[in-house]
């Protein structure tokens, strides 16, 4: 199998986000249009509630470490990994960190270090805060989203949907409508459910036409993780969302109009930049993109 790290993540999602930033914001601008124009005033109260808080604490400096850290070790096992398709020397250790360094562990590391380390005689992190910090609704509704994921699941909806698809796109499509039925397909799917669970739906299906059209299913599996992240109209889609959306700042009408407005532009951009980002990480990884079924 194939192992896409945190860092190969890294390389095909941050121009997708980097670009989706400056849609989002410009979206938000043209269809909310602000209903103050001068800010000097906000500007001004910002310095002000700025100076108060004054330099960073010790404890802040702390969390900043235990943050940076954890970003560091996400960040590692991957890079090196990559560099030992060019450096066979480092393949040891890229499989020594592999093991001992799995997606999730940098991030349960962080929250033990957050409740042992203590700063003026407190920890870092308290397990009241853990419960009345957390805004324990939204992780309900987000669960929701992956329960009717296994609804859909159950009920033969993904093997409708995958015989609709493989219908649509014919026997053998090349390698640019794979990238971008894949990318459609967990678009439209990321909306009734969360995006974890759409992803879930959708891989699959998409890694079987893709094998069968004789071509590696790593760029059509990436094209669907990255459809069903930028789904950003409903509060179900993500947890951000959710928790915007349980901040009660905020129409659900607004989110829906800003949201599907920005997610078909980026859903655009994401179909035409993907085909080539994910040739260039098949090139980096040594993956060949065509291969015999």
């Amino acid at each position: 199998g194939v192992t896409i790290t945190f860092f190969d993540w890294f390389i095909v999602g941050t121009p997708h986000a980097l670009i989706g930033l400056v849609i989002v914001w410009l979206v938000i601008f043209l269809v909310l249009k602000p209903e103050i124009g001068n800010l000097s005033a906000a500007r001004k109260k910002l310095v002000e509630e700025a100076k108060k808080l004054g330099p960073m604490s010790r404890g802040e400096k702390v969390t900043l470490g235990v943050f940076l850290l954890t970003m560091a070790l996400w960040i590692l096992p991957g890079s090196v990994l990559l560099a030992s398709y060019s450096l066979p020397e480092l393949s040891d250790l890229a499989v020594a960190l592999k093991k001992v360094l799995p997606e999730a562990g940098p991030a349960a590391m962080a929250i033990l270090l957050l409740g042992l380390l203590r700063v003026d005689g407190r920890p870092l992190l308290t397990w009241k805060e853990l419960e009345e910090g957390i805004d324990w609704n939204v992780v309900f509704l987000f669960g929701g989203g992956i329960a009717l994921s296994a609804g859909l699941k159950k009920s033969g909806f993904a093997s409708w949907l995958a015989s609709i698809t493989i219908a649509s796109v014919g026997s053998k499509p090349d390698f640019w409508t794979i990238v971008a039925v894949s990318a459609l397909l967990g678009f439209l799917v990321t909306y009734p459910a969360s995006n974890t669970a759409s992803t879930l739906i959708s891989a699959p299906i998409v890694a079987a036409l893709a094998q069968g059209a004789g071509i590696n299913p790593v760029p059509a599996v990436i094209a669907v993780g990255l459809a069903c992240s930028i789904s950003s109209a409903l509060p179900s889609t993500t947890p951000p969302m959710a928790i915007v959306y349980g901040s009660r700042y905020i129409r659900l009408w607004n989110m829906f109009k800003v949201g599907m407005i920005a997610d078909i532009i980026r859903l655009i951009i994401l179909v035409l930049l993907t085909p080539y980002l994910t040739a260039y990480l098949c090139e980096l990884k040594g993956i060949p993109l065509y291969y015999s079924p």
